[in-house]
């Protein structure tokens, strides 16, 4: 298998992972409200490795999220315009990073807790658009769910998560490049 092919494959059987793993520590989010105000931390966590091996592999640390962001969008989530505009920034600000950085190993550590912040941009008008926020999330949940989402709404939840998608996601990519430290060329 030539390489060009190693890397459509590595791609595709990538991004199917990463989406997996991005997506499936949400459904929890439906029985606590707490949860789901933290569940982007889980999703960065468990989605970083698999940027770390996309940097080794085919050195980019942007096409996960982007693509992520994408299909996101195609099946009707990031609906709001702040869920948009603040993705498309840290989509933005990854691409110039991914872009400048050749070095695979210092690409891994500055560029993954980036794209683990993509998560928690979904609940961003929480935060800082409540009552459009609340108005949506009314057409979907229960009213007394919402109602103890709404109440997670503040400033200091939005540092603490934010905080924590970035610590978590820099100790997922520490942890990824030495568990599979024979596996992960980021030299």
């Amino acid at each position: 298998m030539n390489e060009k092919t190693k890397s459509c494959l590595w791609l595709v059987l990538g991004f199917i992972i990463y989406f997996a793993l991005s997506l499936l520590p949400q459904f929890p989010g439906f029985a606590s409200p707490f949860y789901w105000i933290l569940h982007p931390i889980v999703c960065s966590f468990f989605a970083s490795g698999v940027i770390v091996f996309s940097i080794s592999k085919i050195n980019n640390s942007f096409i996960y999220p982007f693509m992520y962001f994408a299909l996101m969008r195609i099946i009707g989530e990031f609906g709001m315009d702040l869920m948009q505009s603040s993705t498309l920034a840290l989509l933005a600000i990854l691409l110039i990073l991914d872009l400048a950085i050749s070095n695979k190993k210092l690409k891994a550590r500055i560029c993954v807790p980036f794209a683990g912040l993509i998560h928690g941009t979904a609940l961003w008008p929480l935060y800082f658009q409540k009552a459009e926020f609340g108005a949506a999330a009314m057409e979907e949940m229960n009213p007394s769910y919402v109602d103890k989402l709404i109440s997670y709404g503040n400033p200091l939840f939005f540092i603490l998560v934010t905080v924590l998608s970035l610590l978590v996601a820099y100790l997922c990519e520490l942890l990824t490049e030495k568990l599979f430290k024979n596996k992960l060329p980021l030299a």
